[in-house]
């Protein structure tokens, strides 16, 4: 197995206000979001007020991939379920980047989180490129479903 370092990953705060920078990125995660088939028939698909994008996404945890020119490239979402649960969401990388590790690097970030919060077990739903991602990380599959996707499921304690 491959080490990627997680420090490359900054923790994205959708609660705080925003400025040209925050603006920018608001608007990259959702056009992130937007490449996820299971996302296409969301409300962040018909707005493109930064605003109103930053408050329908507050209430997840995010965390992005940044280029050398500070371009978010890459984020994934964690939503605390309660119960000790929590669902690993969203993850994306921008087309241009894909296939160097950076869905890994994300989701691994997305695991260590969970584990640091205190959450028992994580589930996702993804898509199939990104189920060799989570079985890498010793997620296991409890349920496929005809187009593909599938859910998958991860015990931390």
């Amino acid at each position: 197995m491959v080490f990627i370092s997680i420090m490359a990953i900054e923790e994205f705060d959708m609660t705080q206000q925003l400025d040209a920078q925050r603006t920018r990125d608001v608007l990259a995660i959702s056009e992130l979001w937007k490449q996820i088939p299971t996302n296409a028939e969301m409300v962040l698909d018909g707005s493109k007020d930064p605003e109103t994008l930053r408050r329908l996404m507050a209430g997840l945890d995010y965390f992005v991939k940044r280029d050398d020119g500070l371009w978010v490239i890459g984020a994934v979402s964690v939503m605390m379920c309660g119960f000790g649960l929590a669902k690993i969401d969203s993850l994306a990388v921008d087309p241009e980047y894909r296939g160097q590790g950076y869905g890994t690097e994300l989701a691994r970030r997305a695991v260590v989180y969970c584990d640091e919060v205190g959450c028992d077990e994580i589930e996702t739903r993804v898509t199939p490129a990104a189920q060799p991602i989570f079985s890498q990380l010793g997620f296991s599959t409890i349920e496929s479903e005809a187009s593909g996707n599938a859910t998958m499921y991860l015990g931390l304690k």
